[in-house]
């Protein structure tokens, strides 16, 4: 028998427009999890930076090379939400798009925080519990750190500190050790359901 993406959807809530949206997410099958996984490796990977000292044609086919790639990322975005996300209530966008279907909602929203936002919503619920989507920031919120760039930054007067560095006698110390990077997203709460 073949798989039935849409047998048992998930409901879930994505906020548009400032107003929360009921849509619902098809169930993925275990290839369509591997086939995803690599789509979202590709959305959110790094996208490099040439040297400043490049030569006109190494300008010229990185540029290229860039448009191609960011086509291949809007047309996975597309495609994946169109497969994989239904509207439950129809809504008028802004711009007086009747929000039908998905389709209606790619016409409407052009907007790549949107469009990642629905593809992380797709992912979240295919792959955790309602449990642990409870303890997650929403989507929204992973993707504008991850689109500014920024890491949260605490405000005020750094502390004193409490206590001089502990190295216990006869230790070796190995300068740099605890100097290894460290992952920071910048979060302003919200969750999924």
């Amino acid at each position: 028998m073949a798989w039935n993406a849409w047998l048992h959807p998930f409901d879930a809530r994505l906020v548009i427009d400032g107003v929360e949206r009921l849509v619902q997410i098809a169930r993925l099958s275990v290839g369509q999890k591997a086939n995803f996984q690599l789509g979202l490796a590709r959305l959110m990977g790094s996208r490099g930076s040439l040297a400043e000292d490049a030569t006109t044609d190494e300008r010229e086919a990185w540029d290229k090379e860039s448009r191609r790639s960011n086509q291949l990322r809007g047309d996975w975005l597309n495609e994946t939400i169109a497969e994989s996300l239904r509207v439950v209530e129809p809504w008028m966008s802004g711009d007086g798009i009747e929000v039908k279907t998905s389709a209606d909602l790619l016409q409407a929203y052009q907007d790549e925080t949107l469009l990642t936002t629905c593809v992380l919503l797709i992912w979240t619920h295919n792959t955790l519990t309602a449990d642990q989507r409870k303890n997650l920031p929403s989507p929204a919120d992973l993707v504008r750190s991850s689109v500014a760039g920024t890491a949260a930054e605490a405000t005020g007067e750094t502390p004193a500190p409490t206590a001089e560095n502990a190295e216990p006698k006869g230790s070796v110390r190995s300068d740099g050790a605890t100097d290894a990077p460290s992952l920071t997203v910048a979060l302003t709460g919200g969750t999924v359901t």
